[in-house]
């Protein structure tokens, strides 16, 4: 909030080309002390009014609901009413980052790896990770490996980028399937892309060891 007002950066130049005698630990030191104690000063002073804006943006807010309850739906009440909350929400914003001392910022997209976002998962949370897998299957692109191979690389894969998500949130089905079909592509013909006709089927060869039997492998 303090960098969008126009005397902010005169004020900062003004006072750290204040002259200061010392080493330049000292003259650091002095610098911000100094700045640090006129900035509280035109704080006060430029600032002090946010609470009083912020109280009138909520009764413009409450007059135009209260005409929009006694003369029904209008196309300018309607309008003002939008113009009026974005109004109040900019000045509670700024009330609030004024009193904490911070300044207004956004939301992280992502926290140790996994997406941050508000509401139901959707495909479109999801799909830089499915898209940063594909590829690096794309980039393991290799025929002379054998299936063996290409398995214990997808499960290095997958183990690094799909599974603490997976745990995390419930993912799109259709998002895993599309995931699931990369890798089935990647396992078989070792190319993500190409789809190659197999003689033992994918839901068999995903059982457990315990269920597999020698001649259905073989």
């Amino acid at each position: 909030m303090w960098s969008s007002h126009p005397d902010c950066k005169a004020i900062i130049e003004n006072f750290w080309n204040t002259h200061v005698i010392g080493c330049p630990m000292v003259i650091f030191n002095k610098k911000l002390k100094l700045l640090k104690k006129e900035l509280k000063a035109w704080n006060k002073n430029s600032f002090r009014n946010i609470h009083e804006q912020v109280k009138k943006a909520e009764e413009k807010v409450e007059q135009v609901q209260f005409q929009l309850q006694i003369s029904g739906y209008n196309d300018e009440l309607t309008i003002q009413e939008r113009q009026a909350q974005r109004s109040m929400l900019t000045q509670r914003q700024a009330f609030i980052a004024n009193l904490l001392g911070f300044s207004a910022g956004s939301l992280r997209i992502s926290y140790l790896g996994a997406p941050i976002f508000k509401g139901k998962p959707k495909i479109i949370h999801f799909r830089a990770i499915t898209d940063t897998i594909r590829l690096k299957l794309y980039a393991l692109k290799v025929s002379l490996l054998f299936i063996a191979g290409r398995v214990q690389l997808v499960k290095s894969v997958n183990q690094s980028m799909l599974l603490h998500t997976i745990l995390i949130y419930f993912w799109p089905v259709a998002l895993i399937k599309e995931s699931e079909r990369w890798i089935m592509n990647f396992i078989w013909s070792g190319d993500v892309m190409q789809r190659k006709l197999v003689t033992v089927s994918w839901a068999k060869c995903c059982q457990p060891l315990s269920l597999r039997s020698i001649s259905g492998i073989e």
